[in-house]
């Protein structure tokens, strides 16, 4: 990646027209507590999906869909993935606001560095169901590594996503992955088993 491009990557903000992230807990005083209590419920496993998004990191696009038997928990953990992924886990389990500061400047200096995903944080969300956030999906650049979940579309929208992000994939300078929580609409799609 040239310095400009990483300059921009640092400077680029979260592609709200295209993605929604994955939502979280809304925090409050009693937060930190209820994250280390044995109450708060078990973070949803998915390292399939987790494995599929680190490996090849020098693909600039894969597609996958859930195995049948993986589709009926798929998007809660692929969320709990993209949380990962994307450095909110980590974000919300920061001790105060220094610590929470030292994870963002990490971030932007991962962003300014570049380098191969295992270890980066990455960009994660779901696509809205609307027809400007599809327009939106299919001029996506990615500004770090993407994890990209399309939950509500019809087959026929999907591949048209996937043709035109795989018609401009050669550009990308981050890997992106897009998991389709229903069944392949055609050749090219992984499956991902639970």
């Amino acid at each position: 990646m040239t310095l400009p491009a990483r300059l921009r990557a640092v400077a680029a903000g979260f592609d709200t027209a295209a993605l929604q992230a994955f939502p979280w807990p809304a925090p409050g005083p009693d937060l930190p507590e209820l994250l280390d209590s044995p109450e708060w419920p078990e973070w949803p496993e998915w390292p399939t999906l987790r494995h599929w998004c680190l490996a090849a990191p020098n693909q600039p696009l894969l597609l996958a869909v859930p195995a049948p038997e993986a589709r009926a928990t798929a998007a809660e953990r692929a969320a709990a993935v993209g949380l990962e992924l994307d450095g909110t886990r980590l974000l919300m389990d920061g001790r105060g606001p220094l610590a929470k500061l030292a994870l963002r400047l990490r971030v932007k200096w991962q962003d300014l560095r570049g380098g191969m995903p295992d270890g980066r944080v990455w960009d994660s969300g779901r696509v809205p169901p609307t027809a400007a956030a599809h327009a939106a999906l299919q001029r996506f650049v990615p500004r770090r590594p993407s994890l990209i979940v399309v939950d509500s579309a019809a087959a026929a929208d999907v591949q048209r996503l996937a043709h035109a992000l795989r018609a401009r994939s050669a550009s990308f300078v981050c890997p992106v992955r897009v998991l389709w929580l229903g069944p392949a609409p055609g050749p090219g799609w992984a499956q991902l088993p639970a």
